[in-house]
């Protein structure tokens, strides 16, 4: 098969299935591209806040809770810094920091942390773990949940946590 019989395979499984080529590459290429030239702008001492205006309708519009998303926020954050527009920046950073997929890695980070730091924090680490749990089951992009409520399991399973709690509460 050539690449041309490739292609031409590729193509035709993307017409007849539109959703597998979804628009969500063509808004991440959008989304940077604007970063780009934002940045270019800028270097040359020039300055067009509508830039960043669209950059940030096209992060609205990504599917929420998503890598794509995460990521782009971090990037509009810190061109919104640069730009000198600190409170659309921190407007941003406060999302950044509520967004449930955040919330559930640090909590699930802490968690590991206070497990590492001795039995006597147990219980502690399950209190902490529970909300990381919460956060990650309010994460709306589907893949990401799953991925974060297996990180977490993974955690949870690593740490030993359960046997150590078990193993505290049986000694009250």
């Amino acid at each position: 098969m050539t690449d041309n019989d490739n292609k031409h395979r590729l193509n035709q499984r993307f017409a007849a299935d539109p959703l597998r080529c979804d628009n969500s590459s063509d808004k991440l290429t959008q989304f940077t591209a604007l970063l780009i030239i934002n940045q270019s702008q800028q270097k040359k001492g020039q300055f067009n806040p509508a830039i960043l205006d669209e950059a940030q309708k096209i992060l609205n519009s990504m599917e929420a809770d998503s890598p794509m998303q995460i990521e782009a926020l971090r990037d509009l954050v810190t061109a919104f810094s640069k730009a000198g527009r600190c409170d659309e920046a921190e407007n941003l950073l406060q999302q950044l920091n509520n967004n449930p997929v955040i919330k559930a890695e640090e909590l699930r980070e802490l968690a590991a942390a206070l497990v590492a730091a001795g039995d006597i924090f147990a219980l502690d680490a399950i209190e902490v773990f529970t909300e990381a749990e919460k956060f990650a089951r309010a994460i709306k992009h589907a893949e990401t949940k799953v991925k974060t409520l297996r990180e977490l399991a993974a955690v949870l399973v690593q740490t030993r946590i359960l046997e150590v709690v078990t193993k505290k509460l049986s000694n009250l």
